[in-house]
């Protein structure tokens, strides 16, 4: 469940900045709830734990839709899919090209959002961007080397292995260490404006 709450939390948050709406800890909350209700559903049912999917990002992102009612409408028609096998034929018969095309940008979009929320991040005078180039090398040692953690216990290779797990307690053990912890803090300098006396009137 590591890698589900991590992937919805990492999809909440630039959907929030997609419809200009404050994701609050509630907010965050409930979606983590109708994450775990959607696992156990799924245990019963005899299939896997889902998420939201970074592909749903992109695709808010791409098409300027944001009412929830539509959502709903395609959970129904996934539904269909799922008990009307000829309905689902229809859709796997869909050209290769065509599905690989609008992933590509899907993505891509997603690419793009998460770039825009690190734009806010305070580089200058922390250790912000340190933070962010070690995790992004943890989390593609997987995907560049994937036998680089053959050799551990598999209970080590169930977290490092996955891109997002990974990625996650490295950023979160860095920015404990480097943002929080008196040892590693680094203050921001000062901008040229506060340092300067306010003018007299």
């Amino acid at each position: 469940m590591m890698v589900p709450y991590t992937d919805s939390t990492a999809d909440m948050v630039p959907v929030a900045e997609m419809v200009d709406k404050e994701l609050e800890p509630g907010d965050l909350g409930r979606g983590l709830a109708a994450d775990g209700f959607s696992a156990v559903l799924a245990g019963f049912m005899n299939s896997f734990p889902d998420t939201a999917f970074a592909e749903n990002v992109g695709l808010v992102g791409l098409t300027g839709v944001r009412s929830r009612w539509v959502v709903a409408a395609c959970g129904g028609m996934l539904v269909a899919l799922g008990l009307v096998p000829k309905v689902g034929s229809v859709v796997a018969a869909l050209p290769g090209p065509v599905v690989g095309g609008a992933a590509t940008v899907m993505f891509a979009m997603v690419t793009a959002v998460g770039l825009r929320v690190l734009h806010k991040v305070q580089f200058e005078g922390t250790s912000n961007m340190l933070i962010i180039a070690v995790t992004l090398s943890v989390a593609l040692l997987p995907a560049v080397a994937p036998n680089i953690y053959t050799k551990f216990p598999t209970d080590f290779q169930m977290i490092a292995g996955s891109p997002i797990t990974s990625a996650v307690i490295v950023v979160f053990v860095l920015n404990l260490v480097f943002n929080h912890w008196g040892a590693g803090r680094r203050r921001a300098p000062e901008t040229a404006h506060s340092a300067e006396p306010a003018p007299r009137t």
